[in-house]
């Protein structure tokens, strides 16, 4: 039945108005919602995300579990905070342990967002290009912001590249980063607070945290056990044609040898 959704959602031009994250993420939930109720908790907890949003010399700390949102600590003045704050034993307690994800989110105006075009031969290293020339494009250098980008479109026919650049000058997000880590909050990842569905890490890869080996093994096994589920759901309907044709031909060898 789920194979035939999709089917009919392509069909139908659903899927072309969808990303493709998106679809694969619809599939992925429908697949768990047949696994046992543990099984799916166990999902949730993947998907936890720690949100911290700074706005000047306020800080508001939300932790998203699924869909549900709830704030935890709302910090005022945190750049003259000496100790850890009490309300982080509190952000610590409601997230009983570390959360997966620690984001610490800026405000789209505190940060430099520009549409390059660049020789299409620039993708093969694009990274490396984007951190020796940046200076040319920007009034930063490299080792003066935070960066990140994504590749807009690309035309063979004039040999360009569009490139979305964002990046956030280091006096901006700094002070927060270390005082989270002073905190023991390790951040792994700094983004625009604007878009829920897009997470563009600003935070060079070597600052990034690896998620604990459980849950990379757990995630990895949530994902073979989504794919078994897919798996099955395409092959039930064939083997049980295959049962009911090979039930015919023996009726049908029955029938011959009376007749």
């Amino acid at each position: 039945a789920y194979a035939l959704h999709v089917l009919g959602e392509i069909l139908a031009g659903e899927a072309t108005r969808r990303t493709f994250g998106q679809v694969v993420t619809w599939w992925v939930d429908e697949m768990l919602a047949l696994l046992p109720p543990w099984v799916r908790e166990m999902t949730q907890r993947r998907d936890r995300r720690l949100l911290v949003d700074v706005e000047g010399d306020r800080v508001t700390i939300t932790l998203r579990d699924g869909r549900a949102l709830r704030v935890l600590a709302e910090l005022s003045g945190w750049q003259e905070v000496a100790t850890v704050p009490p309300e982080i034993d509190a952000v610590r307690q409601a997230c009983n342990g570390r959360p997966t994800e620690i984001a610490v989110r800026i405000a789209p105006a505190r940060s430099l967002q520009r549409i390059l075009t660049l020789p299409i031969a620039a993708g093969r290293n694009l990274s490396a290009v984007l951190a020796f020339e940046l200076d040319r494009y920007t009034p930063f250098k490299a080792d003066q912001v935070y960066y990140g980008f994504t590749v807009k479109s690309r035309d063979r026919a004039k040999g360009e590249l569009q490139v979305a650049l964002t990046l956030v000058p280091r006096k901006e997000a700094d002070p927060l980063l270390e005082s989270l880590r002073g905190w023991g909050l390790e951040p792994t990842s700094l983004e625009l607070r604007e878009d829920d569905d897009v997470h563009l890490n600003l935070l060079p890869a070597a600052r990034r945290e690896t998620p604990p080996t459980f849950h990379r093994w757990r995630n990895r096994a949530l994902a073979a056990t989504a794919s078994a589920l897919l798996v099955a759901v395409v092959a039930m309907p064939l083997v049980q044609k295959m049962e009911i044709e090979s039930r015919l031909e023996q009726e049908a060898a029955v029938a011959r040898s009376e007749a």
